[in-house]
């Protein structure tokens, strides 16, 4: 597994990561059930070269953090762990003064002493000014050894822009794959900053799989998709395997994509079981040709990014 640079944390993380949302996810509303042991699912990542592990408080109804903690125990030094803070499972808050409070609980559930980095959920653009409070509790956690690093999940180029220039922060995490590219637009940027760079939802829930045609239908997050939408998405997942051809597999293409921008540390998709393991491995390993890379931009450009797709 080939490693990159995680900003200034000082550590190098495997490009390929664990999303870990869906571990020991019980609840049919979010992704489904898990049907396989989350621990020999994590050690199982691990062995195979995997180091870069994402959760946050409210993922499973805290069940992820919890197994992830305990998957760690005796394997932490060999890993980084990134986090969130801003949603749990009861409700949202952002404010600065709980964050010293939601890290040290963190600590405790993951069974360790410091966190490599810690993210914003999710947060309104506002949230991503250097002068907003919470950047000064962040830091003294860094002074204090209990993260190394910090920075926001975000969807699009304003916030991360916004983030970016006003910020002490070192760490991003954009919404970005083949039907996402806005986010793009601040890679550079951003790694002109020495900012590590961990890119969500590379899949885009699933549609860059091929699993899913114009009749697929969801009971769970994905429900949020209306029959308009998936007949859309569908039509666009058409025209995609017409550009990939035979160079590679729609999944192939997706991880790959991501990971032929340099600037990119590390990309973190969902896994629930160990096929889904072998596949994304199998996947992340593929080298994408600039041919297709340009035919994939211009297909946002042409297709995509006119109309939007909702995440």
């Amino acid at each position: 597994m080939k490693q990159r640079k995680y900003g200034k944390t000082g550590k190098r993380v495997s490009q390929l990561g664990f999303g870990a949302w869906q571990l020991g996810n019980t609840n049919k509303n979010e992704w489904g059930d898990v049907n396989q042991d989350p621990i020999r699912l994590v050690h199982a990542a691990i062995d195979q070269g995997i180091n870069f592990f994402d959760t946050a408080p409210n993922y499973g109804q805290g069940a992820s953090m919890e197994y992830l903690g305990k998957a760690l125990v005796g394997k932490r030094a060999a890993v980084v762990v990134n986090t969130k803070f801003g949603h749990n499972p009861e409700g949202e808050n952002f404010d600065h003064k709980t964050l010293k409070k939601t890290v040290e609980k963190t600590l405790t559930t993951l069974k360790t002493d410091y966190i490599d980095s810690v993210l914003l959920h999710s947060p309104v653009i506002e949230l991503c000014d250097g002068e907003h409070s919470v950047y000064k509790v962040f830091e003294e956690l860094v002074q204090e050894g209990k993260i190394l690093g910090f920075g926001a999940s975000l969807d699009d180029y304003q916030s991360i822009h916004k983030l970016v220039t006003t910020t002490p922060s070192n760490i991003v995490m954009p919404l970005y794959n083949i039907n996402f590219q806005d986010s793009g637009d601040a890679f550079k940027e951003a790694a002109e900053k020495d900012y590590g760079i961990v890119v969500k939802v590379p899949l885009d829930s699933g549609w860059l799989t091929g699993k899913f045609n114009d009749k697929s239908r969801f009971n769970d997050i994905r429900s949020r998709w209306s029959k308009q939408e998936i007949e859309q998405r569908f039509v666009l997942q058409q025209e995609l395997l017409k550009i990939i051809g035979t160079e590679m597999r729609l999944h192939e293409a997706a991880l790959s994509f991501i990971l032929a921008q340099p600037e990119v540390s590390t990309v973190i998709p969902g896994i629930k079981n160990e096929q889904q393991l072998a596949d994304n491995i199998a996947a992340s390993q593929k080298v994408m040709s600039s041919e297709l890379q340009q035919k994939l931009k211009a297909y946002y450009e042409t297709e995509v990014k006119s109309a939007p797709l909702g995440w």
